[in-house]
Order: C-alpha cells, then sequence, then structure tokens
C-alpha cells in the first residue's frame, strides 16, 4: 500500500514493504526550482541517509509511516513521544554539524527565501504577493530578513555541514512504543549555520504554537528540541539565542512564501504568518518574549 502526498515543491510518498520496514520516497515537484542537493550523506545516529545523492529521487528505509508533524496534528499530541522525537533531533543536529566537507553548497532551502526577499522568486505568485508581504511587515523588517538570508546562504556562515530543512515532516517516529525516531536527511544537504537548523525546527514550533493558541507545552516542546542539541549543561549564548530566533522567524517567512509560491494565495495565511515572524525577529534584536 502506498500513501502519495505534497505539494508543486515536494511530493512523498510512503510504501509498506514486504519486510515489514517503510519506504520514503521523495521527488521534487513540479515547480521546484532546483533538484535535490547533490552532497552525499554519511550516516550519525538518529537519522537515516537517503539511498545515493539523485537530484530526482530520494529514498528511505524506515520503521513507520507517521512523522512528527502527524503527531503534531493529531487533537491530543503525545508530548513524551513529541518530547522525545524532538531532543533525539537535536541530538543528530549537533552530530551532523560535526562533520567538515569543503567546497559543499550553499543551502537551496534559505536559497528560496533570498531570492523571494530580493524579488527573484520562482513563481509569478511569490512574486506576485512579495509587495503585499513587504507592507505588511514594514520596510525595516525586511531589510533586516533580506541581510540575514544573504548572510545565510554567504560564505561567512557556511561553516559545518547541516541538514538544511530538518522539519517535522522529516522526523519520523518509530515503528514501536519507546523506540527512537529518526531524522530524514539528504534533500537539502549544504553548509551553513548550524544554528540555522535549530532555528528552522524552532521555527516550526513556534508557528504550530501560534497557530494553536500557545500554551506550556510548546514552550516544553522548544526546550526539548534545544537541550538535545545543546546537551543537559549548556544553554544558548545571547548572540547564539539571537540567530535560533532570527532563524524562527526566516522559516516562517519560507513556509509563507512556500505556501504562496507552490499552493495557493490566502490572505489569511499571509497576515498571520507576517504576524508570527515580525514578533521573532523584533525579538531577536529587542527583549521581548517571543517562544512560545
Amino acid at each position: 500500500m502506498t500513501d502519495e502526498f505534497g505539494t508543486q515543491l515536494l511530493r512523498t510518498s510512503i510504501t509498506s514493504e514486504p519486510d515489514g520496514t517503510v519506504r520514503w520516497t521523495r521527488r521534487p515537484g513540479r515547480s521546484a526550482p532546483n533538484g535535490f542537493s547533490t552532497l552525499g550523506s554519511t550516516p550519525v545516529p538518529g537519522t537515516t541517509p537517503s539511498s545515493g545523492a539523485d537530484p530526482r529521487r530520494r529514498d528511505y528505509r524506515v520503521a513507520s509511516a507517521r512523522s512528527l508533524a502527524d503527531e503534531l496534528f493529531a487533537d491530543e499530541p503525545d508530548p513524551v513521544v513529541v518530547e522525545a522525537a524532538l531532543a533525539a533531533t537535536g541530538r543528530a543536529l549537533r552530530l551532523v554539524h560535526g562533520r567538515r566537507v569543503p567546497d559543499a553548497p550553499s543551502p537551496r532551502s534559505w536559497l528560496r527565501l533570498h531570492h523571494w526577499l530580493t524579488r527573484r522568486p520562482a513563481t509569478s505568485m511569490a512574486l506576485h504577493a512579495a509587495g503585499h508581504v513587504r507592507d505588511l511587515l514594514g520596510a525595516d523588517r525586511w531589510t533586516l530578513a533580506t541581510d540575514l538570508t544573504a548572510d545565510v546562504v554567504g560564505p561567512r556562515r557556511r561553516t559545518s555541514v547541516i541538514h538544511g530543512a530538518p522539519g517535522i515532516g522529516s522526523v519520523v517516529l518509530g515503528g514501536a512504543p519507546g523506540s527512537a525516531a529518526t531524522l530524514l536527511i539528504g534533500e537539502d544537504l549544504a553548509t551553513g549555520d548550524p544554528v540555522a537548523d535549530v532555528g528552522w525546527t524552532t521555527g516550526e514550533l513556534v508557528e504550530l504554537a501560534g497557530r494553536a493558541g500557545g500554551g506550556s507545552r510548546w514552550r516544553g516542546f522548544v526546550d526539548a528540541l534545544h537541550r538535545g542539541y545543546l546537551g543537559e549543561n549548556r544553554v544558548w549564548s545571547p548572540e547564539e539565542n539571537r540567530r535560533v530566533e532570527q532563524y524562527a522567524g526566516l522559516r516562517i517567512l519560507l513556509h509563507l512564501h512556500d505556501f504562496l509560491a507552490y499552493v495557493r494565495y490566502s490572505e489569511a495565511e499571509v497576515r498571520l504568518c507576517t504576524s508570527m515572524a515580525s514578533s521573532l525577529l523584533d525579538h531577536a534584536v529587542g527583549d521581548r518574549e517571543a517562544i512560545a
């Protein structure tokens, strides 16, 4: 049995195999601006690399068809399952960031956002919406976001291997109660600022918290991710914390871009996402609490 879903940016099919494993197959959507990363991924604990580095298709063999996104979108997400999966994701990202690969590409995920902010998007809908989003975001925040994306795709921040897009849909839960989650890796592998990966997942959690009305459990989910990444005895420095929040705000803007470019236009989405991104970008240069 195969379940297929996705957008014009990314298509996913999930197939139950005769041996009891589950095969996840991903392909670029028909309007994707480019193919997957061709940088090969070396397995580290907590990750499942794709087979090969084909820019047109990636296959993963895992134990489950259920992602962390499925759990978080449930009516009553299990906080034990969610926090364990996020802590495992943080630990896996820390190991990924320990790798060094010379002459690797900039992250294609963040390039999509940079091209939109500099009025070079891949679709006419995204270009059409850019002016309205800029008006809602404000000229100063738009300029800040543009400068930040130029920084993250430029050479100064390309200090280590990064996952590139560690979203909740790429965290596959274990196949049995208590078994560990795994992070699918390979499609967006690049070099960049490792904090960008943590900010990416943080931004997705903050966005979901905003849609759900907030609450302390979302703060707990973010904390679990950060503890997994940092370990129990370390905290973010003020500079690192600022960058995490900046990247979280950029992740929400990228989600907005991808929705507008590859799904449809929605005024409600434009206003909600610009509001949440504004709060994160403001907090990153101020002193207000913005995360959950």
